[in-house]
């Protein structure tokens, strides 16, 4: 039985982000879930608080149901998926074989970029989130290099509503992606050993040096993906994919 892949989307994001990297795979749709994040596509359940333990919780449980029918899965996250996957990974490392992030790490002194600390703010969020209209949004996103059909798959959620309180709410419970002093930098320490830090290299959002030294300081391999922005896994799927490939082939027989 081969292992389950798990593909976490990031922001503004939702599953259909993965559909390039996942065909160039030539994964089935038996070899892997894409979780969709409660209030992305649509509205939370009832109770859900938006919070980045709220979703970590979500996705063990997804996780587990896997796990119980094919056991321990290859897990990879994008974005806030990323971040997401770090905390699962190193919380529960039980349910994980390996691990990958791309363009997206946290760490001890790490802070967050502008537009995280301004949604992280009271009323002052809220007010960002009026201004930044789908317009906004997509000229945002095409000088960022998103992929043109994922540009207009994430206006589409923008004019849905519920993907603006879930922001808020994910960056607002990260206190602007401030790790100094956040529980979830302990489980840093615990993450398995197969891991992997994928990163393009143009990322206005987070410079690829960053990304380098956090794989080094913590001992994982790391590949930079050359003409690349932040939406790595869509605009190279080409070259992710075989990055991905190797490090799950090296890590089949490889032991912990």
């Amino acid at each position: 039985m081969s292992t389950k892949k798990v593909f976490i989307h990031g922001v503004p994001d939702c599953p259909k982000i993965w559909t390039p990297l996942i065909q160039e795979l030539g994964l089935l749709e038996a070899d892997y879930i894409a979780p969709s994040l409660p209030g992305f596509e649509s509205a939370p359940p009832k109770g859900f608080d938006r919070s980045k333990d709220a979703y970590v919780d979500y996705l063990i449980q997804k996780i587990e149901d896997v796990h119980a029918t094919s056991g321990p899965v290859d897990i990879i996250g994008h974005d806030w998926g990323g971040l997401l996957t770090l905390r699962i990974a190193g919380l529960r490392p039980d349910l994980v074989r390996t691990w990958a992030v791309a363009n997206a790490t946290y760490a001890p002194k790490r802070t967050g970029h502008r537009a995280a600390k301004t949604w992280a703010v009271p009323v002052l969020g809220e007010l960002f989130m009026m201004a930044l209209t789908p317009k906004r949004l997509r000229a945002m996103a095409i000088r960022a290099n998103m992929p043109l059909e994922m540009v207009e798959i994430s206006v589409d959620l923008w004019k849905r509503g519920h993907i603006k309180k879930s922001i808020i709410g994910l960056y607002r419970s990260a206190n602007g992606l401030n790790w100094i002093g956040s529980p979830w930098v302990d489980t840093l320490e615990t993450l398995p050993k197969r891991g992997l830090v994928l990163w393009g290299a143009n990322d206005p959002f987070g410079p690829v040096e960053g990304g380098r030294s956090w794989a080094e300081t913590y001992g994982f391999p790391f590949v930079q993906i050359d003409q690349a922005g932040h939406w790595v896994i869509a605009e190279k799927p080409e070259a992710i994919a075989p990055a991905l490939t190797k490090h799950w082939q090296r890590n089949d027989t490889k032991s912990e």
